[in-house]
């Protein structure tokens, strides 16, 4: 490959994105980010034009300081994770928000202080509010309303609203979506169907008492009214008002009825990929499909803490809508942070755009949600499927994340109906559907967003190349990872807690679980593996493929390095039982740089539960057998991530081998964290560790 590769590990700091087993996903939190705000002023050039012209405009103000939510991932209890996203979210925005506050109510404006993303929204707004906040220290800017739309757009909606399919169509079996994804089979093998999962959408309202839906409705057997099941932030005097969870579009209602629909006016679930889950809504778009942030940032609050707590949160955000233009923009960013932070998984459709490339647009573009095409079902991409190439920040990474069904979509619909609709609207809320059955299957996944994207994409069917090329990262632009397949996901998540946790639970004995690593000792290769190197090295190899030391035991191993300003990482998704949470591992390491400046890692989820400096003063210059606890995880499912990260200059490298999960019983005196019985490798130990490799 005529590429020189140093034996190091490089670190990218870049915020985002580890591809794991074939799968994009992020790493680690961001910490507490300001808005940047735009060149050429604070002011967004449409709300001086509006002012202008009319004397008043509506705007929102941007705050420069955002929360830090990183701790939010250590938080293991699902209601105390919720609480402490909303409690840090409303300190910051209380402290921050204060001066701009006292001068809007100065000026007498009409707004609304929102703790989300920290932002007031000002309706109305006259030049005297504008000019009072726009300098003050604590703004970034000051922008306009953003204009979205619901997907489908309004044409391929128009062309599907009143075909009402006869009941015999659903007779008793799945339709062909269902049966795309895997979800029949993975109900008969695994035996869930979505049972202890919330879904939730922001869309056109639902019909609640729609036969295929109000058995899952949240609060079907309570006040169909409690505002920890609904929201309406735009009703319709007429056809939507204030009160009963409504649709008057019918959008949000096929949306609903694909991810958990019940068909109750025939035999068996045949609509919903997850029947078994309840569901909750907020309405933010009017019948005819249109909507403003203005709504949108309302829904996106409640949603942290329906009714006004946060342990009403729905698991799942599944989002069929989109902005108006293919441009990149960060105004919903921070929403879906606040989510993720809080454990929600966000899901987006990724537009109807199509089929030219680079149409796909914000939010589905950002790199924290999980963005769905649409294909049909001879698995063909829909025509009108936006596709990347998108580069959104500093790096270019896969989106569409997967392609889903979404061509000829039977669902319910407004006023009791059942239509077929086509749209990438309709391909995203398999994938929510989806983590519902995989969430509800193995609860240690709740809240772990990261593992869930790669247990997605990990697990998806294979795709054609497409036509808009394809990242380093793996998947393409026109498919994403390849096909939602959650039958196989589930092979990898729910036949391990289903017969280690279940098991252990139930009997309460003492036996000990099976390794959760899988191929640890590498002499498979790189199966149940995920490599991934900044200039695409293999990470696991043996002597034929030009692994310079000899491996601890066997014939492979693995070996972390490469290039200068390189991140390298192997990583594995695993399910660590009770009673099996020391974590062995044999490691040898060599470096000709000096220390501080490149780095050895492990990560659990997007915790750093070991970070260590690599230089010429502490390389092992053998193998050396470490262990590290990881009771503090027992119990719960997680990735696994063997890390390094190197600066500029000069090098150093990490090899591992022989990793395994051992019963605290067996540490026999070694020292958790630390070392025993060092064993050269073979030679010259320093030569060889410190060997540079040619491709």
């Amino acid at each position: 490959m005529g590429r020189l590769k140093y034996l190091i590990f490089t670190a990218s700091a870049a915020i985002l994105l580890i591809t794991v087993g074939g799968g994009l996903a992020l790493t680690r939190p961001a910490a507490a980010q300001g808005v940047t705000p735009p060149q050429g002023g604070r002011v967004d050039s449409q709300v001086l034009e509006t002012l202008a012209a009319s004397g008043s405009a509506d705007f929102v103000i941007e705050m420069a300081e955002q929360a830090d939510l990183s701790a939010a991932y250590a938080i293991s209890d699902w209601n105390e994770r919720g609480q402490y996203v909303v409690d840090t979210l409303k300190a910051t925005a209380e402290r921050s928000q204060k001066d701009a506050i006292g001068q809007l109510n100065r000026q007498g404006a009409r707004f609304t202080s929102y703790f989300v993303s920290n932002v007031i929204v000002v309706r109305g707004g006259n030049q005297r509010a504008l000019d009072a906040v726009q300098n003050l220290p604590g703004v970034a800017r000051v922008r306009a309303p953003v204009v979205v739309r619901l997907e489908p757009v309004e044409e391929l909606l128009r062309r599907a609203v009143e075909i009402k399919l006869p009941q015999a169509i659903l007779a008793g079996y799945p339709t062909w979506s269902l049966t795309d994804t895997g979800a029949p089979a993975f109900w008969s093998t695994y035996g869930r169907q979505g049972e202890g999962i919330i879904v939730a959408n922001i869309d056109s309202g639902v019909q609640y008492d729609h036969p295929v839906l109000a058995g899952a409705y949240q609060c079907a057997s309570g006040n169909a009214e409690d505002p920890k099941c609904w929201l309406n932030t735009v009703p319709d005097i007429d056809s939507c008002p204030i009160g009963v969870p409504c649709d008057d579009n019918g959008h949000g209602t096929h949306t609903m009825g694909t991810m958990v629909g019940t068909d109750q006016l025939v035999s068996g679930p045949s609509v919903g990929m997850a029947p078994g889950a309840k569901w909750i809504a907020c309405r933010a778009f009017t019948g005819a499909g249109s909507g403003d942030d203005l709504d949108i940032i309302e829904c996106a609050q409640w949603l942290l803490e329906p009714g006004g707590s946060a342990a009403n949160r729905p698991h799942i955000i599944n989002n069929s809508w989109g902005g108006e233009t293919t441009a990149s923009d960060s105004w919903f960013r921070p929403y879906v942070q606040a989510w993720r932070a809080a454990g929600m998984f966000p899901v987006f459709s990724a537009g109807n755009k199509g089929s030219a490339c680079t149409t796909l647009g914000s939010p589905a573009d950002y790199p924290e949600g999980f963005a769905v095409a649409a294909h049909d079902s001879s698995r063909n991409i829909a025509s009108f499927s936006s596709r990347g190439p998108i580069t959104f920040g500093v790096m270019p990474y896969t989106k569409p994340n997967l392609s889903a069904p979404g061509v000829d979509i039977i669902s319910a619909y407004k006023n009791g109906g059942v239509v077929s609709l086509q749209g990438t609207s309709m391909a995203a809320p398999h994938v929510s559907g989806a983590v519902a059955l995989l969430w509800s299957c193995n609860p240690g996944l709740v809240g772990q967003i990261d593992q869930t994207f790669q247990l997605l994409q990990n697990s998806a069917g294979i795709p054609p190349a497409g036509s808009c090329g394809a990242p380093a990262t793996g998947g393409n632009y026109t498919y994403g990872y390849g096909y939602l397949n959650v039958f196989q996901a589930g092979a990898g998540t729910c036949i391990d807690w289903l017969k280690t946790y279940l098991p252990l639970i139930m009997k309460n004995n003492d036996s000990v679980p099976p390794d959760p690593i899988q191929n640890g000792g590498f002499e498979a290769g790189d199966v149940t593996w995920f490599e991934s190197s900044s200039f695409g090295y293999d990470l696991i190899l043996n002597a034929a493929e030009g692994l310079p030391v000899t491996p601890h035991t066997g014939s492979w191993a693995s070996w972390l390095g490469g290039d200068n300003n390189e991140s390298a990482w192997i990583s594995q998704s695993i399910s660590i039982p009770v009673g099996r949470s020391i974590l062995h591992y044999w490691f040898a390491s060599g470096s000709t740089d000096i220390c501080n400046y490149d780095y050895f890692k492990i990560f659990i989820g997007v915790t750093a539960v070991l970070t260590e400096t690599l230089c010429d003063s502490t390389e092992t210059n053998a193998w050396v057998h470490r262990t590290l606890d990881l009771t503090a995880y027992a119990g719960t499912a997680q990735t696994i991530e063997f890390y390094i990260e190197t600066d500029f200059l000069n090098f150093s490298n990490v090899f591992l081998d022989d990793i395994s999960f051992e019963t605290s019983t067996a540490l026999s005196g070694s020292a958790v964290n630390g070392s025993s019985d060092p064993l050269p490798v073979d030679g010259s130990a320093s030569a060889r560790l410190k060997t540079s490799k040619q491709d």
